[in-house]
C-alpha cells in the first residue's frame, strides 16, 4: 500500500500524525506526505518548486495579454512577481488580477502577505467541491 497524505499543511498536528504514521507504517508499505511548510521534512524529502523561469514568463504574458494589461508588466516587474510568488501559477494569476483591477502595478509583497491564505482559500474551495465520498 501507498498512504498519501496530500496537503499535510492542512492538518492541525502534524508532528503527531507524522509520528503515528511514522510507528505504525511497516515496509513494503509506502508513506507519501504533500506540503507547501519549508520547515517539514522527512525522511527523502524532495524540493519541488514552482514554474521554471521560462513558462513562468509565458504565463505572465497570456494571463497579462488576456486581462489587458501588458502595457503594465514589465521585466524588472515580472521578475518581483516571479520571486514573490515563487512561480506559483495561481498566486501569478492573483496577483496580475490585482494589477487589473486596480488598472496599475501594486505593491507585490501587499498582495504576496496573503499568500498563505490564498492558497488556504483555494484548496478549502476545491475541498468544499468534492462528494462526501471523496471528502
Amino acid at each position: 500500500f501507498i498512504f498519501v497524505f496530500d496537503n499535510f499543511e492542512t492538518v492541525r498536528e502534524q508532528a503527531e500524525l507524522y509520528q503515528f504514521v511514522s510507528n505504525s507504517v511497516r515496509l513494503p508499505n509506502k508513506v507519501l506526505i504533500t506540503t507547501r511548510t519549508r520547515e517539514f521534512k522527512a525522511d527523502y524529502p524532495i524540493e519541488v518548486g514552482g514554474m521554471r523561469r521560462r513558462e513562468y514568463s509565458e504565463l505572465v504574458a497570456a494571463i497579462a495579454g488576456r486581462l489587458g494589461i501588458s502595457h503594465l508588466i514589465d521585466a524588472n516587474y515580472e521578475e518581483a512577481l516571479f520571486l514573490e510568488s515563487d512561480g506559483h501559477p495561481y498566486i501569478t494569476k492573483v496577483l496580475l488580477g490585482e494589477v487589473a483591477e486596480e488598472g496599475h502595478r501594486v505593491a507585490v509583497k501587499r498582495v504576496v502577505a496573503a499568500k498563505d491564505a490564498m492558497l488556504d482559500a483555494l484548496f478549502e474551495r476545491s475541498f468544499a467541491s468534492l462528494s462526501s465520498a471523496a471528502q
